[in-house]
């Protein structure tokens, strides 16, 4: 999942050891957890969840910059349900990121599985968002707050690049694919590839 991969990538960034836990969707992470989304993560004895929640409190932890909330939050509550809305949309692109997480959908047809499924999930997700904005909206304004400089950080990657490329990485599945045309139209393709050359992605 997406939160989860960014969430990985600050740990990393930070040169935090981590051990992933896998756990099945709507079940928690062990039987006694009542806390049933993800990511969750347990440091020191102490649990915390929510993916926003817990970069305050890395960032807290490990003397970074102040928590930018205002970015943070919109990148967890907007750029993220809005790609997981494009992606949806796009019946290719959906049928990639399903065999990946290991859904047994092989056999489906793209129309279906979009027509089916895509679309029934999309619906949930812009119901749960109505303050929602394309995904567009977010990259360009993301992309205006570092007109002139690589990374949002200036010469290195800050917490916001982060979590913004942590966000839409997991989405990338190829050439042709919707985040590849969100980040060509946003200004974001180079941001990209550097972002990727700093923190590659290994399944």
């Amino acid at each position: 999942a997406p939160p989860c991969f960014k969430i990985m990538l600050f740990l990393k960034h930070y040169g935090i050891p981590f051990e992933l836990v896998s756990a099945d969707a709507g079940k928690g992470i062990t039987k006694e957890s009542s806390y049933k989304k993800i990511p969750v993560m347990t440091a020191s004895g102490r649990t915390i969840n929510d993916s926003s929640v817990i970069v305050h409190q890395l960032l807290a932890a490990c003397g970074g910059d102040a928590f930018d909330k205002e970015r943070q939050e919109e990148i967890t509550f907007g750029l993220q349900p809005a790609i997981e809305v494009d992606v949806l949309a796009c019946a290719a692109d959906f049928k990639k990121i399903a065999l990946k997480a290991g859904f047994p959908v092989w056999c489906v047809p793209e129309f279906v599985l979009g027509g089916l499924m895509g679309e029934k999930i999309s619906e949930s997700i812009k119901a749960k968002n109505p303050d929602m904005k394309p995904s567009l909206d977010y990259g360009k304004a993301f992309k205006a707050q570092f007109p002139d400089t690589t990374f949002h950080g200036g010469d290195d990657p800050d917490q916001v690049d982060i979590s913004y490329y942590g966000t839409v990485a997991p989405f990338h599945v190829g050439e042709g694919c919707v985040v590849e045309a969100h980040l060509a139209d946003a200004g974001l393709a180079a941001w990209y590839e550097e972002m990727l050359g700093i923190m590659p992605i290994v399944d």
